[in-house]
């Protein structure tokens, strides 16, 4: 089945491969995620069945986005977008990290809520921040937005659709049951620091040394997580 001309932009190399669609599938449904967009597509039809975007101005280019998330249950769907707010008389334009939820196979928009990222971020980094939907777990929907030299980590109630906690600093890739595990960025300058936090309050359960550099984390099943980063000795570590 066909999907729609806005999965792969951005993301076919010069020998004609496609590289890190940002899609979601869960039973008949496919969900494409494009930096202004997320599009629900019936699978059996290959229509487009709804449409949902940003209140604001989405930022970045074809290949910012990422997989919008659905929740085990498949009761809601998840799609990070970063935008611009405009400024109103006295207040200065603003940049956000907008999050959408939609509902299955309807496509239609439960809810969104939005997280201002720090001014000082754009004066620390010129590119556009990348944003991910990680997982859910503690009642939240855990979502982290990202530069080379800036991170947060926000716990959003499904609820209540308010924020319930944010972490600054913290770059999260990976969700259990028991943490929200990501890495401690330092202020961009290393070395990184692993962290695990309570995913319903936020709360740091557990760090590592600061010995690891260049690190990657990713989910390798219920309750645990894979990390690999380089040590302090030059070394690799898994």
């Amino acid at each position: 089945m066909a999907l729609p001309p806005e999965a792969p932009a951005g993301r076919i190399n010069l020998l004609g491969d496609v590289r890190d669609l940002a899609v979601a599938l869960h039973r008949t449904s496919a969900y494409v995620a494009s930096v202004d967009r997320m599009q629900t597509v019936d699978l059996t039809t290959g229509k487009v069945v709804a449409v949902a975007r940003p209140r604001a101005e989405a930022l970045g280019e074809d290949d910012d986005a990422t997989e919008p998330l659905v929740s085990a249950d498949g009761s809601l769907v998840v799609t990070p977008f970063v935008t611009r707010r405009p400024g109103a008389g006295t207040q200065s334009p603003s940049m956000e990290l907008e999050v959408v939820a939609t509902m299955p196979e309807t496509g239609k928009t439960a809810w969104s809520t939005s997280l201002t990222v720090p001014q000082i971020w754009a004066q620390r980094d010129n590119s556009t921040p990348e944003a991910h939907a990680v997982g859910f777990a503690g009642g939240n929907v855990i979502v982290t937005v990202y530069t080379g030299y800036n991170a947060a980590t926000a716990g959003i109630d499904i609820a209540t659709h308010q924020v319930r906690w944010t972490a600054q600093n913290i770059r999260t890739r990976a969700v259990t049951a028991e943490a929200a595990v990501g890495v401690d960025i330092l202020g961009g300058f290393g070395p990184d620091q692993l962290v695990g936090a309570d995913p319903a309050t936020g709360r740091e359960k557990w760090r590592t040394e600061k010995n690891i550099g260049h690190t990657t984390v990713e989910s390798a099943g219920p309750s645990l997580v894979r990390v690999r980063g380089y040590a302090g000795d030059g070394g690799t570590r898994p």
